[in-house]
């Protein structure tokens, strides 16, 4: 086990050290994470801490979280002391001083560590099957400006975990449709969603949510460009989502449910809107009286 621990650490080993150089951790800094990584890493390797009737799943979920916790609270803790010495720099060429700052080759690399470690998780066998660390895995790709990797990982989360979870193609649909404008990529995930999915009140929740707030995107694109302010908010497809999802939910239950999850997310899909929540307000009432026979 201590050589799979020395193993683990190498990689961080001279990154750890080149930002002692770079000035952006104190020598005793340095130290002190080295010690908490071969901490996390030991408790990682080692399953003689799980106790009695405690599963090794959730023993190894807790340790990663832990572990990436700090990691991710460092990385944030890196790119403030780097955001300060870029403003030092720019303070000092424009009082017209020595602006020669110790050049930082650095940034990006915390990120890179912090990905690092969700790909551990998510190739671990007890690991692999728990959506908060897929959804973990992309959100941070994301924040660190890496769509591409982003959607590689929901990709391969909707290969692992795909029929198990709505959530997941809820989520790679916003990233298509909000990050990367791509309506017609994100409504074939949901469309795909739905067909694994037909029976969760969630996924047509959700997929009704996006293709309200698309409806009001496009609203807003239609005004500017036609310079009219009193066209109506064209909502025939949102409609026709209710309809379809009153009508495939089979299960009182998961209708009555996806109704009230639809009531929940209108104010904030449409929070600027209150003609339109109205009028969805009244098409949902419409949905109960008749059982959502009729929608639309």
């Amino acid at each position: 086990m201590a050589e799979a621990i020395e193993f683990a650490l190498e990689d961080c080993l001279a990154d750890t050290w080149a930002q002692v150089d770079a000035g952006l951790l104190a020598r005793a800094e340095a130290q002190e994470a080295m010690r908490r990584r071969r901490a996390f890493e030991a408790a990682w390797q080692s399953t003689a801490a799980v106790g009695a009737g405690g599963s090794v799943a959730a023993y190894r979920l807790r340790v990663f979280r832990d572990y990436i916790q700090y990691e991710e609270a460092l990385a944030t803790l890196l790119a403030v002391r780097l955001g300060r010495r870029a403003a030092a720099g720019r303070k000092r060429r424009r009082d017209g001083g020595d602006s020669r700052l110790p050049v930082n080759r650095l940034t990006g690399r915390w990120h890179r560590r912090v990905l690092a470690l969700y790909e551990r998780a998510v190739r671990c066998r007890w690991l692999r099957g728990d959506e908060s660390i897929w959804l973990g895995y992309a959100r941070y790709a994301l924040q660190a400006g890496s769509v591409s990797i982003c959607r590689r990982v929901l990709s391969r989360a909707l290969s692992a975990i795909g029929a198990r979870s709505c959530r997941v193609y809820a989520v790679a649909g916003a990233v298509e449709a909000d990050v990367r404008g791509s309506v017609g990529t994100a409504r074939a995930l949901f469309q795909r969603g739905l067909r694994a999915h037909a029976q969760q009140p969630e996924m047509w929740a959700q997929y009704f949510a996006f293709e309200l707030a698309f409806a009001l995107r496009l609203h807003k694109r239609r005004q500017v460009l036609l310079a009219d302010a009193h066209e109506a908010v064209r909502l025939q497809v949102p409609l026709l989502v209710l309809q379809h999802g009153a009508q495939q939910l089979t299960s009182g239950g998961a209708r009555q449910q996806f109704v009230q999850r639809c009531r929940e997310l209108i104010p904030s899909v449409a929070a600027d809107a209150a003609a339109v929540q109205s009028v969805l307000s009244e098409h949902l009432e419409q949905w109960e009286r008749t059982g959502g026979s009729d929608c639309v």
